[in-house]
């Protein structure tokens, strides 16, 4: 599944979360305004070139009609870098295509493109096919990934639902995966509510169920908070009562532990081997 790349940077996290935080109505161009490695405003790249979005549509509509499985593969990853209304319109047929390889292919890459039709795409398809999704645990944890690399507060509601919908224990990897997939797209969402969401869940759901998967919402805690209390649930909600009136979430990423970090790089998918060449902010956007 194609996945964007490990940000290679400080500035270039820096600019991942300024994507993050403002939601996917913003363009790419108006988030680079707002951060940058060393604070100051930076200009926007330019969009593509509208010459450039119709050779992109060009050969996916041909791709669509004509080419075998591994070259249409191979025409969406190489087309999907050419960010644009047109061009996510041409890739979301992937959502509704009977092949296994290209519907996951559709996925991951509405997942890494940073629009918001791309964002739209993804929900859409929740909306219709959650059935069939949630029925399925690899396809489930996928699109969670997907739809969680956008990092938008309207998501807040799917990832936290029923987190405890089955058994999802130790004895059930499939589901505890499913489980630390919605962990981590909440911590990708860095807002307060999303905060607050995590600790009503530690309050509301099964303690013991909750207990077994505290290390992944450890993670997420440490990201939003900059704090790390360990797997200790009175101990994080303790300091959250004690705090949560006076605390918001800073738009920088903090530094994870080792381990964390790559815990958290792995599922995201950072720096794999089958990335699409360029991070999301060098991307432009309409």
């Amino acid at each position: 599944m194609a996945t964007p790349p490990r940000p290679s940077s400080r500035a270039a996290r820096a600019v991942l979360t300024a994507l993050r935080a403002v939601g996917a109505g913003l363009t790419a161009g108006a988030a680079l305004l707002l951060v940058s490695g060393t604070g100051q405003a930076q200009t926007p790249p330019p969009g593509p070139a509208p010459e450039r979005i119709e050779i992109a549509v060009e050969r996916l509509e041909t791709a669509w009609k004509d080419a075998e499985l591994e070259d249409l593969l191979d025409v969406l990853r190489e087309e999907s870098r050419i960010v644009a209304p047109e061009v996510v319109r041409q890739i979301k047929r992937g959502l509704t295509d009977r092949r296994t390889e290209v519907r996951d292919m559709a996925i991951a890459l509405l997942g890494t493109t940073e629009h918001v039709d791309a964002l739209e795409a993804l929900r859409s398809y929740v909306k219709r096919s959650r059935r069939t999704i949630e029925d399925d645990y690899e396809l489930h944890e996928r699109v969670i990934r997907a739809v969680g690399l956008h990092g938008d507060a309207g998501d807040l509601d799917w990832f936290a639902h029923n987190l405890f919908a089955k058994s999802y224990d130790s004895q059930h990897p499939e589901e505890r995966r499913i489980v630390k997939a919605r962990i981590y797209a909440l911590g990708q969402i860095r807002t307060n509510d999303s905060l607050e969401r995590i600790f009503h869940l530690m309050r509301s759901s099964d303690a013991k169920k909750m207990q077994r998967n505290m290390r992944d919402m450890r993670v997420s805690l440490m990201l939003l908070t900059g704090k790390d209390l360990g797997t200790d649930m009175q101990a994080w909600g303790q300091w959250w009562n004690k705090n949560k009136k006076s605390f918001e979430v800073a738009p920088e990423v903090p530094v994870l532990p080792e381990s964390e970090r790559r815990s958290w790089e792995s599922f995201w998918g950072y720096g794999r081997t089958y990335d699409r060449g360029r991070g999301r902010s060098e991307r432009g956007k309409d």
